[in-house]
């Protein structure tokens, strides 16, 4: 009898341990109200580089997400050019050819989606207006504050970015077929233009800003707080050559592309005549070589550029030195 009792209380135990754990505070939800969903704010701007949030909310939370999407419907702005949506899902019900998808979490109040301004070359700002449209109508309506205009500000960087890349294939006859970007090391560096001698660039190197990284492409970033008034030449100089010994001949000329976001971008081939070529040891293992790539010169803030033959082939104008800190994800 001892036993049966004890297995009873037991069992008893167990049963309210069980029902215990299976309680949950209870949430009030008025299934007979269904929720309008508003905009936040009818206006967000966004600096090119850099992201801003558009968030609904709701007037009744629920057990359920509220899915919505933001549509464009006006404005000069163009999706995937000039802003993207973070967490856009192209595979939603309804989602359409253009928008982002917003959700309110069950039992939230809120929701957000992330619009990143693209940066691009061109000097002017643009806008978009979205309307905000219910995927699921029944879980959600849209209120009276419908539609946002996202403003998104030009960005101009406060340097100039000089890429340069040589990336070309080189057929070795019963070998095989090989890139100059992975077997050739060229490094960038810049001399004074007055007393250059191109049979000896490093008789007036200055040191003001060189790419010697071994990375292709080499990218040289000009601060305006190195470079003053005067002309100055960018020359390469062959570190290694993989090819060196095979008896190839192949010119690698250097395409350089000269960059200011938010303001231009020009892009040029070295004169073959200074390009190194693939019978030259570097200067890693042996004499090097030299090779004229660019002329710049700086007056009263404004660049040009000149190649080998003194001919114009970029101008544009140099960042002021005093400008707004620029987007984080620019950072370096």
């Amino acid at each position: 009898m001892k036993k049966i009792i004890k297995i009873g209380i037991s069992l008893l135990l167990i049963t309210v341990v069980f029902v215990s754990c299976d309680t949950t505070d209870p949430v009030n939800l008025d299934r007979s109200v269904k929720p309008t969903v508003n905009l936040k704010a009818s206006t967000v701007s966004v600096i090119e580089g850099s992201s801003s949030a558009i968030t609904i909310e709701t007037s009744a939370i629920t057990s359920n997400d509220i899915i919505f999407s933001l549509v464009q419907v006006g404005g000069n702005a163009v999706e995937g050019v000039d802003y993207e949506f973070a967490s856009a899902d192209m595979s939603a019900p309804d989602y359409g050819a253009v928008g982002g998808r917003v959700v309110i979490p069950a039992y939230a109040t809120t929701g957000s989606v992330n619009i990143n301004g693209l940066l691009d070359l061109e000097s002017d700002s643009k806008s978009a207006t979205f309307e905000l449209r219910s995927i699921q109508s029944m879980l959600g309506v849209v209120g009276g504050t419908s539609k946002v205009t996202v403003n998104i500000e030009n960005f101009t960087t406060a340097y100039i970015d000089i890429s340069f890349a040589w990336d070309k294939d080189i057929v070795i006859p019963g070998i095989g077929t090989y890139n100059t970007d992975a077997n050739v090391d060229l490094d960038i560096f810049v001399a004074d233009a007055a007393g250059y001698d191109n049979n000896n660039p490093w008789g007036t190197f200055n040191g003001t800003d060189y790419a010697a990284t071994g990375d292709h492409p080499e990218v040289l970033r000009m601060d305006p707080s190195d470079w003053g008034d005067g002309e100055f030449i960018l020359f390469t100089d062959l570190w290694d050559n993989g090819f060196f010994g095979l008896g190839l001949t192949d010119k690698v000329p250097v395409t350089t592309t000269i960059t200011r976001w938010g303001a231009f971008a020009n892009t040029f081939v070295q004169d073959p005549s200074q390009a190194a070529d693939l019978s030259m040891e570097g200067a890693a293992t042996g004499p090097g070589f030299g090779g004229f790539i660019a002329k710049v010169k700086i007056l009263n803030g404004v660049f040009t550029i000149y190649d080998f033959n003194d001919a114009q082939i970029a101008s544009g104008k140099m960042p002021n030195k005093t400008r707004t800190p620029r987007p984080l994800n620019l950072r370096k």
